[in-house]
């Protein structure tokens, strides 16, 4: 018994990296960057107020604390506002920074489909070298080239051809056969 459902042919898995290496790579390196230092800034502040309280409670071993909570809650409440607070400002910043960057792309590309959707084929996207307008602007030289072939298809139909001659209607419906797979 043997089993049909699998393909005779190798796996592939198809993959796209729709990922700018250069800019990510810089925002999340940096962001790496800023949550080490907050860590580290973070971990030396609560040590700071961890030093300074044993200091000031050393001697008062026999007497009670003036304070209820204890000191390393109240250290941690004075630091993780903070770092939320610069987490979130750097976040802001790098949707801002990232947002932009995309939106030139995107508006690039909405410029390009504006000029294909009034069926200006005329090759544009000259000034930049992302992955994504390369992609488009090969697109754009394959569609010009079937727009060409079809063009060259049109032309070479006759202008009048005889309904009586069967060697003309057959090569006049292999060429419209052509066309046909040419618009598709």
């Amino acid at each position: 018994m043997s089993d049909n459902s699998l393909p005779s042919t190798p796996y592939h898995v198809r993959r796209r990296h729709f990922i700018d290496r250069n800019i990510q790579g810089r925002l999340i390196a940096g962001l790496v960057l800023i949550e080490v230092v907050l860590f580290a800034l973070g971990m030396w502040f609560i040590y700071y107020k961890m030093q300074v309280a044993i200091d000031q409670e050393l001697y008062r071993v026999h007497q009670l604390a003036p304070r209820s909570s204890p000191i390393l809650l109240h250290a941690l409440y004075q630091t993780i506002p903070w770092i939320i607070l610069v987490n979130v400002l750097v976040l802001v910043g790098i949707d801002r920074v990232w947002g932009g960057y995309v939106e030139i792309i995107i508006g690039k590309l909405r410029r390009l489909a504006q000029k294909v959707a009034a069926l200006d084929l005329r090759s544009q996207l000259h000034d930049t070298e992302h992955d994504v307008l390369r992609q488009a602007r090969h697109w754009l030289k394959v569609e010009q080239a079937r727009c060409q072939q079809i063009r060259q298809l049109v032309q070479s139909l006759p202008d009048t051809p005889d309904p009586h001659d069967p060697v003309a209607l057959h090569k006049l419906n292999e060429q419209l056969q052509h066309i046909r797979q040419h618009l598709c």
